[in-house]
């Protein structure tokens, strides 16, 4: 009962923010193609990742599954929050002409 409002809020965020970054970073002309893009993305997701997750477990077993996407989760993470640091250098450099 105590992790519901947690996860909720950490939902609720993840939305708001994935519709800021859409609705700011689109251009208005495209702004419905890439919504649709997104929700048939999203629904794909939806649909495959039960049964491909079943699959994988009944193949590896549960504690190999859940270990291996834990260290594509943090991976993942990791390589995430190291780019604005890779952009941050490309941004410095000068050209000289």
């Amino acid at each position: 009962m105590i992790a519901a409002p947690i996860g909720g809020a950490g939902v609720g965020l993840t939305l708001l923010l994935f519709n800021y970054i859409v609705q700011t970073y689109s251009d208005k002309e495209r702004l419905g193609k890439v919504y649709g893009f997104i929700n048939t993305l999203t629904s794909a997701v939806l649909l495959t990742a039960p049964l491909l997750g079943g699959m994988v477990v009944k193949l590896a077993g549960a504690q190999t599954t859940f270990l291996t996407a834990a260290i594509i989760i943090v991976s993942v993470g990791f390589v995430s929050m190291l780019m604005p640091l890779r952009d941050k250098q490309e941004r410095n450099v000068q050209i000289n002409a």
